[in-house]
């Protein structure tokens, strides 16, 4: 018996795709979903988008909420990732574009502790009596500099403290000394390679062992700054002007009617006029534990409550740079997605053929079955999956 459940949220075609994703999958749960049927009408189709790097997606997604912000409030609009740490691009995007957002459930990328940690040399080295980068600069890269080791340096303080710091060395117990001359050797052959500024700040992180005791989700946030620092030495930013936007981005006050952006997870039991999925591709979503732990069905289910938190218009998006684009995508069949910005190439119309060679982004090579209908059965490697068409390339 098949259930079936009204959804008075979103549109035909976002309930068509979240019915999709959950017919896709080959465990028993399935069976506990209801098939949805829209309230609402068809809609409008949930649109894809594929773009090489991070920061085209982030500035598309911000120019297309400047389009549609005239018809929808700001609050209205929600931004849902799998993991925190994708936000950066998309942060500098909306802050570029004077859009105001909201970062909900967790801190702005530029407010996180280890981010704030790994700037601290570059907000010194731009002010040097900033005390409070100063203070996160000894507490972030050292375990001998506590409270007292503070006080003797303050009593040394006039307006410089790499000055005062270089003052107290020899008030200061031994290793407490060993440790604050380390530092600031370490700051000055920053200071002296900062030309090249993402790689000397590298190279200060390896010297002081700050990666090694860091949780997985604070060190993909760090090694996503340092991507972004990359990004701004290639645009011909200045280590001063990387400060000068971080310290604009940090100080930035939230408004009440500014786009949400939040995990899928935070955003269960609500509901947005417009929603963007980016970064849709393999290793985040589903994101890369899950793909070694065997927790797909998991990843899947937190796919479906993304698609189903959008009322009218869905945008779902992935990028090519660092991996290929997410394997649900392909549960979803072409006729219920806007595709239209996708180039086509003139093949023709294309008809498979048991035994034909075929190839998918996600699982490689592999050889046509048999055809139902849109789908074609296809043996991978791995074994036999079905896969809608437009999908697949042939192999010649």
């Amino acid at each position: 018996m098949v259930k079936l459940e009204i959804n008075y949220r979103s549109g035909g075609y976002i309930v068509q795709v979240a019915n999709a994703v959950v017919a896709s999958s080959e465990v028993a749960w399935k069976d506990l979903v209801p098939v949805l049927v829209s309230a609402k009408g068809e809609g409008s189709k949930p649109v894809v988008r594929r773009f090489e790097r991070e920061d085209e997606e982030a500035s598309w997604i911000a120019n297309k909420i400047k389009e549609l912000s005239p018809s929808y409030p700001l609050s209205r609009i929600a931004i849902l990732v799998r993991t925190s740490y994708v936000t950066e691009a998309i942060e500098r995007a909306l802050f570029s574009a004077r859009i105001p957002y909201k970062v909900v459930g967790t801190l702005r990328f530029f407010e996180r502790a280890e981010v704030k940690d790994v700037l601290s040399p570059f907000m010194i080295l731009a002010n040097r009596s900033n005390s409070v980068a100063f203070r996160r600069f000894l507490q972030a890269f050292s375990q001998n500099l506590g409270d007292k080791s503070w006080e003797k340096i303050q009593a040394f303080y006039k307006g410089d403290w790499i000055e005062a710091s270089q003052m107290a060395l020899k008030h200061l117990r031994p290793s407490a000394a060993q440790s604050l001359h380390h530092l600031i050797v370490l700051l000055r052959i920053l200071q002296k390679n900062i030309e090249d500024y993402p790689t000397a700040l590298e190279n200060f992180l390896d010297a002081v062992g700050y990666m090694e005791d860091l949780s997985e989700e604070r060190r993909k946030n760090v090694q996503e700054l340092l991507l972004y620092l990359k990004a701004r030495k290639r645009e011909g930013y200045s280590w001063e002007d990387v400060v000068e936007e971080v310290t604009l981005l940090s100080g930035e006050e939230e408004e009440q009617d500014a786009v949400r952006i939040m995990t899928i997870h935070a955003s269960k039991g609500l509901e947005f006029d417009v929603v963007f999925l980016p970064r849709l591709e393999e290793g985040i979503l589903p994101h890369e534990k899950s793909i070694e732990e065997d927790r797909l069905e998991e990843e899947r289910r937190l796919f479906y409550v993304g698609i189903t938190r959008a009322r009218e218009l869905l945008f779902m998006s992935y990028t090519r740079e660092k991996s290929k684009p997410s394997r649900f995508l392909s549960c979803i069949p072409k006729n219920l997605l806007d595709l239209s910005a996708f180039v086509k190439k003139e093949k023709g119309q294309l008809t498979w053929r048991a035994g034909q060679k075929v190839q998918h982004r996600v699982f490689g090579i592999g050889h046509v079955v048999r055809v139902e209908g849109p789908r074609v059965i296809v043996r991978f490697k791995d074994g036999e999956k079905s896969i809608y068409s437009a999908f697949l390339e042939p192999v010649e």
